[in-house]
This record gives structure tokens, sequence and C-alpha cells, in this order.
């Protein structure tokens, strides 16, 4: 149980949290005390984001749905 980490300093666990931060190498920032980014915000200029078009999606999505009734098939 948690119990067992009752008399752990606050010290100790901030510092293995900062610890663990770095072995799972996960977006965490917001639980350690540094602001998260907002999902929302368009990004920043110069960051390459989605590199099609709302049409090629749809091409995109047509295809797979035709190779799903393909291999349905099979």
């Amino acid at each position: 149980t948690l119990d067992i980490y009752a008399d752990v300093a606050p010290e100790a666990k901030r510092d293995s949290l900062v610890k663990m931060k770095a072995c799972f190498d996960l977006d965490m920032d917001g639980i350690f005390g540094e602001p998260e980014a907002d999902p929302y915000a368009l990004p920043a200029s110069g960051v390459r984001g989605l590199t099609f078009t709302v049409e090629q999606l749809e091409l995109m999505l047509a295809e797979a749905r035709r190779r799903e009734k393909v291999a349905a098939r099979l």
C-alpha cells in the first residue's frame, strides 16, 4: 500500500519524480510544476505541421476504406 511512503520527506519524493520523468521520457511537464502547452495553440512559425490538405486526407480515408473491403473479402 501507499502507507509505506508516508514517512518519506517531500524533497525526496520530488527528487524521485524528476528521476522518474527522465526514465520514462514522457511529456509530463504539467505534473512537475512547469506550464503545460496549450493543446489548441497554433504552432509557432517555422514548425512543420500537417503537410497534406483536407482533400488529400479524404482521398487517404477513401483508399483505406477500399483496402479494408478488399481485405475483408480475402
